[in-house]
């Protein structure tokens, strides 16, 4: 044999020896292993579960954030992973061996696993490809989220500077005292590492306070004061003389009292004449801060200003709000004073919140006593923070203050405010302004006084020239007969005795006569015949509204009213509505457009009680709106028509909290909303149903309208011009709209307050056909809601009701469910609708709703968990057990409920050693836990009788009987089956709060992956090595080690042998 003829055969033995060798690992692999899997084939299995695991937490993560076009493509390269990863199992499962048969199934399955390598190879490459793209899009979508983020924390930019201003001083002092700590430097600061925490612990302190100072409608009252015309209101720092003349019980002029004075100066005059204008022309005024800062010299000055609102939200009207707004504009400029003026237990208490994650609050007593302390600041202060500042406030409309409500009146506000000005020493000073009404003209100082509209001669003569020299009639009339002009100004000018609402009111039929080449003299006859009575006027410019157009502008007119919030009979509700009156935080204004087409459908008596059908208005008819007009002509055209129409009571203005349409339609002056509470209520009285007729027609159109300005909105998106919308061009685009206008109607909570403040019944069924129309708009929103579900959440009962008898809306089991935990998330949100709540459970089950009902799983940022017992969220939300004022009765009243509509009264309350609820169970398996922190934002606490039992699971029975509720004897007669049950199977809560917060499954957890998991998706090799020793046990690990060296061994043995052969061949 030639010696390469044996070297090749040694070689293919060498070959044939080795794979069996790998073959005889691979079966002995198989034979050992728990699995029944080889190593690679147990490492691949695992793997897959992991992807599993990713894909799992993935979908949770996106859960709990707003819907964004990344998450869909995640999703499907997600759904193609977990497909691969269950065929990729299956296939492993297939080559897995069984116990029953030994080396034989061994040996089968290492064959089988031989044969569908491919496969199983081709599986792994689809899977890596879905996984690079996976990690592709979490990238971008994380890039999306951190630019969010930035933006965000540019617009807080101050706040971060002045933190990381003081970081880096704490930094120093932290560096310094390392150093000296590790003999670098001998000079050991004052401060200490404790010292330094303390102040990085007082910063975020000040920020929390003026956080929750702050609310929505601070300055939108100063906002929507209209700016004074050019050129008025300055004689006030230029003129003082002629103040003083014009004034004779005025001590001491405006400027003079701004640099040098003390005390309170009242500015006061009749309504309309410009007191919130001047007020605002004085804030905004440079030359304000310049005679301040003569007052105020070396000492710090502190400026802060506050608009009361009677028709705006609560906060604007109360004593509560005008202190919140004050404080919170002081500690803007200084926000050192917060922690002197602040107790160290309120401070501590905050903090002590925010570590817990239990949310932080300001009580109102100690909003008002630290207001208290800052404005009895003098130099004899103990506090040294207080010393070496000066305060000057500026209030007005003191007589829009609320003094409606119990403990509340004009001569207390008067009371508090020459407190402040006399208990500060001299370093507190306050402009206030109001009407001429008592107590502010007795109580104030007659030295520290001016009347505005005796001042504003010229600020008036300015106005009409400034308004009627712009119209191009009246410049050809004043070439030609000037004297005849000039008669007419002075004519106006001395009829709106100094009342500057009155001369806009008039104006405006000057301009309209001027269009029309009214003569002047008969402008003058117009001008005369005007009553100099602000109130006469109002009800002249209403008697002149003809009969034929009076229909159509008186319903503009109560719409708008009602959009205010305004009823004519509110003797017929209780006192819960009165929360409804209150609460919005911001005013609620209708567009341009409904308002006008609310016009339109009362002048040609078109019905509203349906979705609006433009063809039923006939513009077509008319010719208006042209094809060829723009959007921005048509709307220009709608607000001159509505101004006109109205006779200049209501104006047209770029509102706020319209996203897309920026005119809103509000009335010119708060006089005229108290003019039209009167006069409706006059056409009205004495009959009551006369004024619930008014209140429901006006509440319909209200509806009406909102809904117009919806579904234009998305016609809109659609390409649908405004003029092809009111002519009916656009009745088709409706189906398509939820794929193109995903976004809430604007203003929806406000909008069901405004609904929510009066009964209804079955006769509202027009009322609730309009809404049904806008729930089919709002379901198109992208947060997965509906408006049905923000009705429930309201306590709209009566529309739910209606909803269960007369449409098929709510057949769904989960849309009933949705309704239950819509309406359970008014326990947090707002505790006095808690009332109507109940009767919108009420109502649900009275229409079949079960106390077993599950949460349904929707995509939306949740504030429960999904498939969860709704009975749990109920218990956890209600805080059984504590007394919470007022709404202890209702909140007995819904456990009462759902007990008696089959809810299971066998729970477990499971708590931590400090008596914190951090979970309920059903008993006795424990099954359906829910955890507190996925409920609340803070974990309450049981009684101190309870905790004192040292028991970490009670029944609700036990609760109960500490609890002592109103109606405990039904209560207990409904849990008399509640028994110690055997919780041996339930699951165990965490043993701290700290291991609560890992293990929750609340919204405010973190997005965990499993660390491992992602570390061999990204590295294979570093996630075989995680993986090798992973469920295995020593035996087997033993016998891998041995089969491992089995190869090596063959290969010396058969090399030899190899060699041999060649010797022998090459001596034959």
């Amino acid at each position: 044999m030639a010696p390469l003829s044996a070297l090749s055969i040694a070689c293919n033995i060498i070959d044939l020896v080795a794979k069996a060798a790998k073959g005889v690992a691979t079966v002995v692999e198989v034979y050992k292993s728990v699995d029944g899997l080889s190593n690679n084939n147990e490492i691949i299995n695992r793997e897959a579960d992991s992807l599993k695991d990713i894909v799992a937490n993935l979908h949770a993560y996106q859960s709990q954030t707003p819907y964004n076009m990344a998450d869909q493509r995640m999703r499907e390269i997600s759904a193609t992973l977990v497909s691969k990863c269950a065929e990729l199992q299956s296939v492993l499962d297939g080559c897995r061996s069984s116990q029953k048969w030994g080396w034989l199934s061994a040996g089968n399955a290492s064959a089988k696993v031989l044969l569908k390598r491919g496969k199983i190879e081709r599986i792994q490459n689809e899977m890596l490809s879905s996984q690079n793209d996976l990690f592709h899009w979490i990238a971008a979508s994380t890039r999306t989220a951190v630019g969010h983020t930035l933006q965000r924390l540019k617009d807080v930019s101050q706040t971060t500077c002045e933190i990381q201003t003081t970081l880096e001083k704490v930094d120093s002092e932290l560096d310094a005292w390392f150093n000296a700590a590790s003999g670098i430097t001998a000079n050991l600061p004052r401060k200490g590492a404790a010292a330094c925490l303390q102040d990085i612990r007082e910063v975020v302190t000040d920020r929390v306070i003026l956080q929750l100072l702050d609310f929505p409608s601070l300055k939108s009252r100063f906002e929507d004061v209209i700016v004074e015309e050019q050129g008025t209101f300055e004689w006030i720092f230029t003129e003082p003389e002629t103040v003083l003349e014009k004034e004779p019980e005025l001590a001491t002029t405006f400027p003079d009292w701004l640099a040098l004075g003390n005390g309170i100066f009242h500015i006061c005059g009749k309504p309309g004449s410009g007191k919130s204008t001047l007020m605002k022309y004085i804030c905004r005024n440079q030359t304000t801060t310049k005679l301040l800062t003569k007052w105020s010299g070396v000492e710090e000055l502190l400026v802060a200003k506050f608009f009361f609102w009677r028709i705006g939200a609560q906060e604007q009207k109360n004593l509560r709000g005008l202190i919140r707004g004050l404080l919170h504009q002081v500690l803007c400029k200084a926000p050192r004073l917060s922690r002197d003026i602040f107790s160290k237990e309120c401070r501590d208490r905050l903090v002590h919140g925010l570590q817990k994650h239990s949310g932080a609050e300001l009580e109102s007593n100690e909003i008002m006593a630290a207001f208290s302390k800052l404005v009895e600041v003098s130099t004899s202060s103990p506090s040294q923070g207080l010393q070496g500042i000066r305060i000057c406030l500026f209030i007005d409309g003191l007589d829009e203050f609320d003094n409606t409500q119990i403990g509340q009146s004009y001569r207390g506000l008067v009371e508090i405010l020459c407190q402040w000005a006399t208990t500060s020493d001299g370093h507190v000073k306050i402009c206030v302004s109001s009407r001429i009404e008592e107590p502010f003209m007795e109580m104030f100082d007659k030295g520290k006084r001016f009347t505005l509209h005796n001042l504003t001669r010229g600020d008036i003569n300015l106005l009409i020239e400034q308004s009627l020299e712009r119209h191009p009639s009246f410049q050809a009339r004043q070439q030609k007969s000037p004297s005849e002009c000039l008669k007419l100004i002075n004519n106006i000018r001395e009829s709106a005795n100094g009342v500057f609402l009155w001369v806009a009111l008039v104006l405006k039929d000057i301009i309209c006569g001027l269009d029309d080449g009214v003569p002047t003299q008969r402008l003058q006859k117009i001008v005369s015949d005007k009553p100099s009575d602000l109130d006469a006027l109002l009800e002249q410019i209403m008697a002149s509204i003809n009969k034929t157009s009076r229909p159509g502008v008186e319903m503009l007119l109560s719409t708008v009213l009602r959009a205010t919030g305004t009823l004519l009979s509110p003797e017929d509700r209780g006192p819960e509505y009165v929360f409804f009156d209150e609460n919005p935080q911001r005013p609620f204004h209708l567009s341009a457009l409904g308002s006008f087409l609310v016009l339109r459908a009362a002048d040609i008596n078109a019905p509203m009680h349906e979705g609006p059908n433009m063809n039923d208005l006939h513009f077509e008819k008319e010719g208006w709106p042209e094809d060829n007009m723009t959007d921005g002509e048509v709307m220009k055209s709608i607000c001159n028509i509505l101004r006109t129409r109205s006779k200049g009571l209501v104006d047209v203005v770029d509102g706020r909290g319209f996203i897309t349409d920026p005119k809103t339609v509000k009335f010119m002056h708060r006089s005229v909303p108290e003019f039209l509470y009167n006069y409706f209520s006059r056409s009205s009285a004495p009959n009551l149903s006369a004024l619930n007729s008014h209140d429901h027609r006006a509440t319909v159109a209200m509806s009406w309208a909102f809904l117009v300005y919806e579904e234009q909105q998305r016609a809109k998106v659609l390409g649908v011009s405004l003029s092809s919308f009111i002519c009916g061009k656009a009745q088709q685009a409706g189906e398509r709209w939820s794929l193109l206008y995903p976004r809430p109607p604007s203003n929806t909570d406000i909008f069901i307050h405004r609904l929510r403040q009066m009964k209804l019944g079955y006769k509202w069924e027009d009322l609730f056909r309009v809404l049904v129309r806008i729930d089919r708009v709002y379901t198109t929103n992208g947060y997965g809601l509906r408006f049905i579900d923000e009705c429930a959440r309201w306590g709209l009962h009566e529309f739910i009701d209606w909803l269960f008898r007369e449409t098929d809306i709510l057949a769904d089991d989960t849309k009933r469910a949705q309704i239950m935990r819509q309406s359970l998330k008014v326990f947090e949100e707002s505790p006095q609708c808690v009332p109507f709540t109940l009767a919108t459970m009420e109502t649900c089950f009275a229409h079949g709703v079960d106390g077993s009902v599950m949460a349904p799983l929707v995509e939306i940022p949740r504030q429960m968990p999904d498939k969860k017992l709704l009975w749990h969220c109920a218990l956890l939300l209600s805080e059984v057990g504590k007394h919470i004022g007022d709404n202890t009765p209702h909140r007995a009243n819904i456990v009462e409920l759902w007990l008696r509509h089959r809810a299971n009264p066998r729970v477990r309350f499971h708590l931590l050693e400090n008596g914190g609820c951090i979970a309920v169970s059903s008993a006795p398996d424990g099954s359906g836990y829910t955890a507190t922190r996925s409920i609340l934002k803070n974990v309450y606490r049981v009684s101190s009788s309870l905790q004192g039992k040292g028991k970490r699971k009670l029944s609700l029975r036990e609760i109960v009987l500490d609890w002592k509720p109103h109606n405990e004897s039904r209560l207990l007669e409904l849990l008399k089956d509640d028994v110690k049950d055997d919780m041996s199977g339930a699951q165990e809560p965490p043993k701290s709060e700290q291991d609560f917060s890992e293990t929750g499954n609340g919204h405010g957890q973190d997005f965990l992956l499993p660390q491992e998991a992602i570390a061999s998706l990204e590295n294979p090799k570093l996630g075989d090595a995680v993986e090798e020793n992973r469920g295995v046990t020593r035996s087997s690990q033993e016998l891998r080690a041995w089969a491992v060296h089995i190869p090596i061994r063959l290969y010396i043995g058969i090399a030899f042998i190899g060699l041999l052969g060649i010797i022998i061949a090459y001596f034959v």
